[in-house]
């Protein structure tokens, strides 16, 4: 965490832990550097349940605005593996 506040700077958290009552990450304006270490799992959210994805939209909304973003998720070690021996990742959309 250090090398990435080193770099990166942090000033905002919106996914702190543990979560203040009030606090609403999903709604509040983020800071200039966010860090972002997500629940993996679904929340519920105004009646709505909201996933990694709506993080992801959050993310990009405030990155839109200017804003840097790191956004943190789990990645399977054989992923890791294969980007880290060269190889290239294409998005084939939603394959069923």
């Amino acid at each position: 965490m250090d090398k990435l506040q080193e770099e990166f700077g942090f000033n905002f958290d919106p996914c702190p832990y543990p979560k203040p009552d009030d606090f609403d990450g999903f709604t509040c304006e983020w800071g200039t550097s966010s860090y972002v270490n997500p629940p993996f799992g679904s929340i519920l959210h105004e009646g709505n349940k909201k996933g990694p994805t709506a993080w992801a939209r959050k993310a990009i909304e405030e990155n839109r605005k200017g804003k840097r973003v790191v956004l943190v998720y789990p990645i399977d070690n054989w992923v890791l593996m294969l980007l880290a021996a060269g190889a290239q990742v294409r998005n084939l959309g939603d394959v069923r």
